[in-house]
């Protein structure tokens, strides 16, 4: 009926800004540019992992014969690499180092094999066979390569991002009369805690109320000891490992797409409630974002660029908005049009990418006309 809202979208899910209302799970292909291609909803609560399969049935037919996927961790599984294999495709994506063997995470820590870039980078590699069950039962064998790598930067960005919950920690372990929390009270110190209560004063097993937190400090070394390292696993076992390690970073300019259209496109918040309109408010903002990186892409091409490693370069996604924003086009009274607004640089450098000679500030219908095929869109 109408207005009826279908339930099963909104739900209650993991927020990177720790929301607590009900989201809309957003998934998103682009090509190796930057253009998106495709765009997928979920309900909230769906894992990342869940995602990747039909939103790869999605995307048939605007694809090449074979693609490489390329994802973070939370898109890693079994089945969605053996998913990717038989259809005759590629994977690059991020594996937790937490997560993984022991034998495996003792080759990662290993200073055995690393080819040092410098004193901040270090990586190295293997090739392994893996083995995987199909839909029909049977078991499957394919080479994966193991990319790993450590670098200085992403060392200091893991402990600025948990300094607080090991400042907590380390106050619990030396100034316990100064800490009496509980993992709940500080956000990100869990992982450094054991499951295991006691009284402040007597030692006893006691109610919550009473508790005292005791710092794992197996936890707190394994964290210091593997600070830093990456591990990357890859379909691709003929590319070096930089070129692995460079086609994964990509995903930093994917993010990028995803906080455009929060910000600067405003998908968020979503207003509507049924399924069909929640996907057409994703469509439009999906449809804006590509005119914006075809843009992006066309000043960079005007600017002798490589596009794929410089999607932002030339003109920001804010500022294309503020320069198309600006630009008027007002019809007066005897009939022509006067524009306003397209001397401002930004929105020039926009009309030089893409061939736009503006001899005028009044036009003709006619001149509009002729100005509109002069334009090079391809």
């Amino acid at each position: 009926d109408d207005g009826e809202s279908v339930p099963g979208i909104r739900k209650k899910g993991f927020s990177k800004e720790h929301r607590t209302s009900p989201i809309v799970q957003m998934g998103l292909f682009t090509d190796e540019q930057g253009v998106p291609i495709s765009i997928e909803m979920f309900p909230g609560n769906t894992l990342d992992c869940k995602t990747v399969r039909k939103s790869l049935s999605k995307i048939e037919g605007l694809t090449p014969k074979r693609f490489v996927f390329i994802g973070d961790r939370g898109m890693y599984s079994e089945e969605n690499r053996f998913q990717l294999l038989e259809d005759g495709n590629g994977y690059i994506i991020s594996k937790s180092i937490a997560k993984t063997t022991k034998s495996e995470k003792a080759w990662i820590l290993s200073e055995d094999d690393y080819i040092y870039e410098g004193e901040d980078f270090k990586h190295k590699s293997r090739i392994v066979t893996r083995k995987v069950t199909g839909k029909d039962g049977k078991t499957y064998e394919s080479q994966e390569k193991i990319v790993v790598y450590w670098s200085s930067k992403y060392e200091r960005q893991q402990y600025a991002e948990n300094q607080k919950a090991l400042d907590a920690v380390e106050m619990a372990e030396n100034s316990p009369q100064n800490s009496p929390f509980v993992p709940e009270q500080k956000k990100g110190t869990e992982k450094f805690l054991r499951n295991e209560y006691t009284n402040a004063e007597t030692g006893e097993v006691i109610k919550r109320r009473n508790l005292r937190a005791i710092v794992d400090q197996n936890a707190v070394a394994a964290f210091k000891k593997s600070a830093g390292y990456y591990q990357i696993v890859t379909s691709e076992v003929d590319m070096t490992d930089l070129e692995i390690i460079d086609k994964y970073h990509g995903l930093s300019r994917i993010e990028e797409q995803f906080r455009i259209m929060k910000s600067t496109l405003d998908t968020r918040p979503i207003f509507v409630r049924k399924p069909e309109h929640i996907y057409a408010h994703l469509l439009i903002c999906m449809i804006s974002l590509v005119i914006i990186r075809l843009i992006q892409n066309r000043i960079v091409q005007h600017q002798g660029k490589p596009p794929a490693k410089n999607w932002s370069s030339g003109l920001s996604s804010d500022r294309i908005r503020k320069a198309l924003n600006m630009w008027h086009v007002i019809l007066l009274k005897d009939g022509r049009y006067m524009m306003l607004g397209s001397s401002k640089p930004d929105l020039q450098l926009i009309f030089d990418a893409y061939g736009i000679k503006q001899t005028r500030d009044i036009y003709t219908k006619l001149q509009l006309l002729e100005l509109k095929t002069s334009i090079n869109v391809v």
